[in-house]
């Protein structure tokens, strides 16, 4: 049985390359992307890095204001308490979907994860 590769574009490759970084920190937050050192970089023509560089604002990864560089967002504990907000129910009623009651082990770890100091 064969699986068929998907092609990919220079843009979702250059987007998929900054993602990985930026997601394990190699780019920290805060960090300026400038088009013209990103094209350099990476070899493609800047409209490549712009529409790279849209890709990751719209996941919400990069900031970008006018005539300035995109950078890396600043996830801040406010950030995460508001995913958390939503995240924790979302999680309980898969957890009992998938398992068809509560689980008092994923009650439990998230129960730790409450507790957890707000640093």
């Amino acid at each position: 049985m064969t699986v068929p590769l998907r092609p990919v574009s220079a843009v979702h490759a250059l987007a998929d390359a900054l993602r990985r970084r930026v997601l394990s920190g190699e780019i920290p937050p805060a960090t300026p992307l400038p088009e013209q050192e990103l094209s350099a970089l990476y070899g493609v023509a800047r409209p490549t890095v712009r529409e790279a560089l849209a890709v990751l604002v719209h996941e919400g990864l990069l900031r970008r204001e006018r005539h300035r560089s995109a950078q890396v967002v600043e996830v801040t504990v406010a950030d995460l308490d508001d995913l958390m907000f939503v995240r924790r129910p979302l999680e309980d009623l898969m957890a009992a979907t998938l398992a068809g009651r509560r689980v008092e082990e994923a009650d439990a770890a998230l129960g730790r994860m409450a507790a957890l100091p707000a640093d």
